[in-house]
């Protein structure tokens, strides 16, 4: 438990880490470019661990399923921050991205079923947890 509450605080860290340089990185280039640098990079690591490690991929119907979840995360996920960062801080951008609970939990119920014992709560906690950040963020918009 106290391993996976590590790797936990430290994915945050690397999240906030990474908001914060790329905030700064859109000075010196467009979403786009930062974008392929930033994947590419990933990447290249993550196939150099791989191959020091000497694991090999499967390469299944639930592999591949498993594999295409990158559409989401990092694609789409990393595009839409980098464009979103060039209009809003990144403080602003971190409290947004609070809100990727929200939409793991109303997810999990549409796509898995999971059982909420009061659904009167479950809802009115979602609803101003997203109210919230929409009245954090608004004063920040520019436009």
């Amino acid at each position: 438990m106290i391993k996976g509450i590590l790797f936990a605080f430290l994915a945050a860290f690397s999240w906030g880490a990474a908001i914060v340089m790329s905030k700064k990185g859109l000075e010196n280039m467009d979403a786009g470019g930062l974008f392929f640098w930033q994947v590419g990079s990933a990447a290249m690591l993550s196939w150099f661990v791989l191959a020091i490690s000497r694991k090999k991929l499967p390469v299944t119907k639930k592999s591949i399923l498993a594999y295409s979840t990158g559409i989401f995360e990092p694609f789409l996920a990393y595009t839409f921050t980098l464009y979103g960062l060039k209009f809003i801080s990144a403080g602003i951008t971190a409290v947004i991205f609070s809100l990727e609970s929200v939409f793991i939990l109303i997810l999990s119920v549409i796509l898995f079923s999971v059982k909420i014992n009061s659904p009167l709560h479950f809802i009115l906690l979602l609803t101003g947890a997203m109210a919230g950040s929409i009245m954090v963020a608004l004063p920040d918009i520019n436009d």
